[in-house]
């Protein structure tokens, strides 16, 4: 992003409002696919549960005559999992489609952007001249990697701050000064 900066910064400046768009949608369609796939996760735990239990007891069950009743369990078990899972394909695939729309409409954004200011003779105050083709496009890919660097940083963030208090309590742990 400091590269854009420096290549044009009236252009990259005027970039930058798509970042906190574009960062607010990634992190609403993220928090929404991880709750899609603990549910997938959980369901099939459950459903892998019910199994291993009904098959350890299959001759238990068989002796009480329980065949159909357990396998109506089954089913609809299964179905909640297949659902669960199918829920979750939707909003995964959801996800990638948010996330090239995004893409998509940032490139737009920015030529757009860009032709503008070729258009109007906006000057480049970097290099004392007015802004170029070439000062588009460095700019724009530029901050099209910034972009994706910022989105994978916010997103390891949580991870990140949770290292770091636990290993401040293991290290308090073990500088801690004993009672005896």
């Amino acid at each position: 992003m400091a590269i854009g900066l420096a290549i044009c910064p009236y252009y990259a400046l005027c970039l930058f409002v798509y970042l906190p768009i574009a960062s607010f949608v990634m992190v609403r369609q993220k928090s929404m696919m991880i709750r899609t796939v603990m549910e997938k996760f959980r369901m099939n735990a459950m459903l892998g549960g019910f199994t291993e239990e009904m098959l350890s007891s299959l001759k238990l069950i068989i002796s009480f005559g329980q065949e159909q009743k357990k396998l109506k369990e089954y089913q609809a078990l299964a179905e909640k999992t297949y659902n669960s899972a199918k829920k979750s394909a939707i909003i995964a695939g959801q996800m990638q489609g948010f996330f090239y729309a995004l893409m998509t409409g940032f490139s737009l954004f920015s030529w757009g952007l860009g032709l503008a200011m070729i258009k109007y003779e906006i000057p480049n105050p970097r290099f004392d001249r007015l802004i170029n083709v070439g000062d588009i496009v460095g700019t724009y890919q530029a901050l099209m990697y910034g972009m994706f660097t910022v989105m994978q940083v916010t997103s390891l963030m949580p991870a990140v701050i949770r290292a770091l208090t636990v290993g401040r309590q293991v290290i308090d742990v073990i500088d801690r000064e004993p009672l005896i």
